[in-house]
């Protein structure tokens, strides 16, 4: 191969048949460099998306949870309402003392147990006693 009129000596052949082989062994390593970045990026991307994914799955179930508790804090206030309701009415109801006395007074004024006296008998009763004294 002739360059200008000249012909290439061995010594010139070898040295650029190296610079060729390392430019070739230097493209090969930067293509197993990018191979590896191009890797290295996908698993990234990979990640990136799992952890978003994730971060949803989470905002997801916080939300539910919220809803849950103002759910179950709704049905605690209904619970004390009707508590409290419940304790007024049970003030309002008859203990037992309440319904012996009222048994009593039924006892006392019905008509088969008991004898009433009219007024006259009474006054005669007590007329009748006052004159033998």
């Amino acid at each position: 191969m002739a360059v200008f009129g000249k012909a290439p000596d061995e010594k010139q052949e070898r040295i650029l048949a190296d610079v060729i082989n390392r430019m070739n062994e230097n493209v090969q390593r930067l293509r197993v460099i990018e191979q590896k970045t191009q890797a290295t990026d996908t698993r990234m991307n990979s990640i990136e998306q799992n952890f978003v994914s994730y971060n949803k799955n989470v905002q997801r179930s916080a939300a539910e949870r919220d809803a849950k508790i103002g759910q179950l804090e709704e049905r605690v206030g209904r619970i004390e309402t009707t508590y409290k309701e419940i304790l007024n009415q049970l003030k309002l109801v008859a203990t037992k003392t309440n319904v012996d006395e009222i048994r009593q007074l039924i006892s006392i004024y019905d008509p088969m147990k008991s004898s009433f006296v009219t007024k006259e008998e009474m006054e005669s009763f007590i007329d009748e006693k006052l004159s033998k004294h």
